[in-house]
């Protein structure tokens, strides 16, 4: 039986900033002589999807490359036909199988009518690389998925658009119109929608009622209702489960405005990320090229609220959004603006990071780089609040780093506050950059890296694994002794109390000296865990045990005497109860 103790939180400071000790490792690092698009699986492996040029046919085929948590290559499969193909992004299927979508110039696909123009095909692969199905969708001219989504009922749902004259039950409606398509499970299509204008859906999100949320942006050509107010306007289109237009909405000014991401939040709301050029939008004055916006909707299309994040005189961006269990988010973009207030632009494109409340006013916002170009492409949230963020960097005066050549691989760890613990780069002479990032189960993470290969003059894949040692301390205590130890992610402690003595609780801090609120669990064997995500110091206060008591020979006399006394009693109720019967 586990049982849990909790720990009580002290804040000694309302936002402690914790300067750590604690040392990032690399583990071991591995090369790949192949570009593409890495992504993370299930059971902690990695799948690749590459090109492969064919010089005695001049056209692409396509590479699928799985390897295991350590690197080492699983299987790797060809596939492709007599033109270009190209494979583009992937899913993860509930079964550990991954769906592939590849974009198809071939006539000769087996089992598949070539349709025309580029074709979207997708192929469902097994966990051991095995083709279980593959079926192509499209029309007679171009048409293409920016967004796929595994959904509850283990179909998919995706997103793009279409420029197609002759998909059956699909009425066209212009050229390169915002397209979603609803496939089960084995790649047949359940249903297919169009929209309106010049445009596409960029991005899809499912909602709690089974239905679904499209962004993007489009011209808006004649819709009734929606009043195209620019180049081109971000739209917003939620859909039923069966593919019914519920409602549809616009957002923009004089320019051109999108939508790039969108998040159900966990009160039933719509989170929407873009970008916006325009500068006549009421309450949202732009003061550059392109200001990265964000939009909150209800679940019936109203808008809550509508902010700017960060922007100056240049361009910024937000590329990727996380949301925090209060219910607000953190953005990560970068901006080539030199006039944010609070924000010391270093240096051409910054890494921006910037906390939200769930009503959309900033906490603090932060900035990364140097003398050139900073670039974030994604970041992960940590147990304890904090993110890991990944990117690249051109700088060369970043304190603490040296800039190995042209661009490195970036990893940075933020505590919850905003606060930097540590930084990390890895690279070589020429450009290197982090482009995923998982974590693994020993509390380490593993990269996987896009780097410039001078001899062949592309770019490789490399795979990094980090982990991380703490420093851990124990304080002495004289009614019993403690170990703590290291085991992966979790810290383990085996108290040792003197004689007479138990367990009365523990105390964990940081090296500051401030209490941490984390959770400890007594195992089976005596000893206690807690997650590692600092450096601390043990302490373990004991107290003095109850003894169960002894059981002495009085004792055991009166406990004779008293049930002998009952059964006596019983015995003679029982017999003038039968003589009264008898009268």
């Amino acid at each position: 039986m586990k049982k849990k103790l909790l720990i009580l939180l002290t804040l000694m400071f309302f936002t402690p900033f914790a300067v750590n000790a604690y040392e990032v490792k690399m583990d071991w690092q591995k090369s790949y002589d192949i570009a593409g698009n890495p992504y993370f699986t299930k059971d902690g492996g990695i799948i690749v999807l590459s090109d492969n040029y064919d010089s005695i046919q001049d056209d692409y085929d396509c590479i699928i490359t799985k390897y295991d948590k350590e690197g080492n290559m699983l299987w790797k499969k060809n596939w492709g036909g007599n033109s270009y193909d190209a494979f583009r992004t992937m899913l993860l299927t509930e079964d550990d199988g991954v769906i592939v979508y590849a974009d198809s110039h071939s006539t000769d696909i087996e089992d598949i009518t070539y349709l025309g123009g580029a074709d979207i095909v997708l192929i469902k692969y097994d966990k051991d690389g095995n083709v279980l199905w593959q079926k192509n969708w499209g029309g007679n001219n171009q048409d293409d998925f920016f967004s796929m989504l595994v959904i509850e009922d283990g179909g998919f749902i995706a997103v793009g658009y279409t420029n197609s004259t002759d998909i059956e039950g699909l009425p066209n409606k212009g050229e390169y119109v915002p397209v979603i398509v609803k496939f089960d499970k084995n790649g047949n299509v359940l249903w297919q929608k169009n929209w309106y204008g010049f445009g596409s859906f960029d991005s899809v999100e499912q909602t709690e009622d089974g239905g679904f949320i499209a962004v993007g942006s489009s011209t808006l050509n004649d819709i009734e209702g929606l009043t195209n107010k620019g180049e081109s306007d971000a739209i917003i289109v939620k859909y039923d489960k069966d593919g019914n237009m519920l409602w549809q909405k616009s957002w923009g000014g004089n320019k051109s405005d999108d939508l790039n991401n969108v998040i159900e939040t966990e009160d039933g709301n719509i989170m929407l990320f873009g970008y916006s050029e325009s500068t006549d939008i009421e309450g949202l004055p732009n003061k550059g090229d392109e200001a990265a916006i964000i939009l909150k909707y209800d679940k019936d299309g109203n808008m809550l609220w509508q902010k700017k994040s960060w922007g100056g005189n240049d361009e910024d961006w937000i590329n990727s959004a996380l949301l925090t269990d209060d219910g607000g988010f953190i953005l990560f973009g970068s901006s080539n603006s030199i006039n944010i207030e609070g924000i010391m632009n270093h240096g051409s494109f910054d890494a921006i990071i910037a906390r939200y409340d769930k009503d959309g006013n900033m906490l603090w916002q932060k900035s990364w780089g140097g003398n050139d170009e900073d670039w974030i492409n994604s970041a992960l949230l940590i147990d304890d609040g904090g993110f890991i963020l990944f990117g690249s960097s051109n700088s060369t005066n970043i304190e603490g780093i040296m800039n190995h050549g042209s661009f490195d691989a970036i990893i940075a760890r933020y505590d919850k506050y905003g606060n930097m613990l540590w930084q990390k780069n890895w690279g070589g002479s020429e450009n290197d950059g982090f482009i995923s990032m998982s974590l693994t189960e020993d509390g380490g993470f593993i990269g996987i890296c896009e780097s410039f290969n001078l001899e062949q003059t592309n770019f490789d894949i490399k795979i990094v694994k980090y982990s991380i040692e703490y420093e851990l301390e124990n304080v002495t205590n004289e009614k019993g002794t403690s170990i703590v130890q290291q085991q992966g992610k979790y810290g383990v402690i085996t108290p040792t109390p003197n004689k007479g003595y138990e367990v009365d609780k523990v105390i964990i801090k940081d090296k500051d000296g401030n209490v941490l609120n984390v959770e400890v669990s007594k195992l089976e064997d005596g000893t206690y865990s807690f997650d590692l995500y600092t450096d601390v110091s043990v302490e373990v206060i004991y107290k003095e045990a109850i003894e169960n008591p002894k059981t002495g020979i009085l004792d055991v006399i009166t406990i004779i005497f008293v049930g002998l006394f009952i059964s006596l009693s019983g015995f003679f109720i029982v017999k003038r109860y039968n003589e009264r019967l008898e009268f």
